[in-house]
């Protein structure tokens, strides 16, 4: 092994920029390739829970990150026929430091990328990865579509759902589309002003069969944005409709879908005037159990989306991504140290980079699969059953676990969670 670490991060999105950010504090030289050209931006909103903010706020973003999204801390609950349920914390400067954002992803990727240029980070853009041609006790050889190579001693996936460094190590792995789309827009002040809005934003509103979730994405509250979700099985008339690019007609279903009196007046305005152009629709993708997210030397690893596609309607896809590269960048960092001190690294440290990943990947493994299930069962109980009694249960059960759990809805443990624990994990 060669006396210092260099990383090859493929993909400049939010895991590949925090993971090169947080390499960097510990010294650790990387570079970052970008299937797209530079200037592409993702489009739609992101939240940020307290534990991803934490994660900004190491690599030095949080400050630029915050100054351009919309701050809050409590999410209200609605029914559509207008009784308030409660609210709970979606942050909390008090209980957890931080408290919580919703921005644009243009934004938060556009401040990562110029934090990285500050560091003097370089970033490829135009890289699109074609294969790994080699990987020995040393190296890995990494070949792109332009028919350039690169040889490094760690290559890192964060390459997405798709992800073709995962495709490397798990051929026959990959994602599949489990029946829900997910739908983001935005309606802007100007289409607004005959409207009153509820003070009391961001607020989620339980509906006959889906929620949709109204959150403001800019400092002045003046962006509305919505998510909600639509049943789109692959082949079906939704599921084409939502899939073209031109989303003019899927803004048509949307009015057909929400502006109807089953819905609150806040939702129906927003359905009817939402700027087709700023329509986003995803499909839920479900990753399979994946055993490592590394190779067997430990060469080739990948994280965020390619190791665990999260559900976005649980606000944790990002912050999973994060800690996976911040936990990360310390596993290297031993590495990296060991390398500097031994020969030998696999034949003289107390740990092999094989042993060190095994302790990280388990780690991240049961925490991912921890918040996934609290997520989805958060999920579960504020999708509303079709009928009428069914929803008032399922009403009065909301209400009642609000007020059983108090406002964290016991969800401490997510967002309390410090990266840096991963070094005395380590050192076991």
């Amino acid at each position: 092994m060669s006396s210092h670490v260099q990383v090859a991060i493929i993909g400049a999105g939010f895991a590949g920029t925090v993971l090169a950010l947080s390499l960097k504090k510990h010294n650790v030289t990387s570079s970052v390739y970008e299937s797209r050209l530079d200037g592409n931006t993702q489009g739609g909103n992101i939240a940020l829970a307290p534990n991803a903010l934490r994660v900004l706020d190491h690599v030095g973003v949080y400050d630029d990150v915050r100054a351009a999204g919309f701050v809050y801390e409590e999410l209200g609950l609605n029914s559509n026929t207008g009784t308030n349920l409660g609210e709970f914390l979606n942050g909390s400067e008090k209980l957890y430091n931080y408290p919580a954002i919703r921005v644009r992803r243009s934004d938060a990727r556009r401040s990562l990328l110029r934090k990285l240029k500050e560091e003097a980070i370089p970033v490829h853009y135009g890289k699109k990865m074609m294969k790994i041609t080699e990987e020995s006790k040393d190296n890995v050889a990494v070949v792109f579509e332009d028919r350039t190579q690169v040889t490094t001693s760690i290559v890192i996936g964060c390459d997405g759902v798709h992800s073709k460094v995962r495709e490397y190590i798990y051929p026959d792995v990959s994602p599949h589309h489990n029946g829900i789309v997910g739908i983001q827009g935005t309606a802007f002040g100007e289409d607004l002003q005959d409207q009153h809005w509820p003070k009391a934003l961001p607020r989620i509103v339980l509906g006959p069969e889906e929620v949709f979730g109204i959150v403001p994405a800019n400092p002045a509250g003046t962006e509305i944005g919505f998510i909600s979700t639509m049943k789109a099985p692959i082949g079906s008339p939704a599921y084409e409709i939502a899939m073209k690019p031109d989303k003019a007609d899927f803004a048509a279903l949307l009015r057909r879908k929400f502006c109807s009196t089953i819905w609150p007046v806040p939702v129906q305005v927003l359905a009817d005037r939402v700027q087709p152009q700023t329509l986003l629709t995803f499909p839920f993708n479900i990753m399979p159990d994946i055993p490592k997210w590394f190779s067997p030397s430990g060469r080739v690893i990948f994280i965020g989306d390619a190791a665990h596609a999260m559900p976005p309607t649980g606000g944790q896809g990002a912050a999973m991504a994060f800690e996976d590269a911040e936990t990360l960048s310390h596993v290297i960092r031993y590495i990296n140290r060991a390398a500097k001190m031994y020969d030998a690294l696999m034949r003289k440290s107390p740990k092999t980079m094989a042993e060190l990943l095994d302790l990280w990947c388990n780690h991240r493994k049961e925490r991912v699969s921890r918040v996934q299930n609290f997520t989805s069962r958060s999920g579960k109980v504020m999708t509303s059953p079709p009928g009428y009694l069914q929803r008032v249960v399922k009403e009065w059960y909301v209400w009642a676990g609000l007020n059983w759990t108090g406002r964290t809805l016991g969800a401490e443990w997510i967002y309390q969670y410090q990266c840096e624990d991963m070094n005395g994990l380590l050192s076991l």
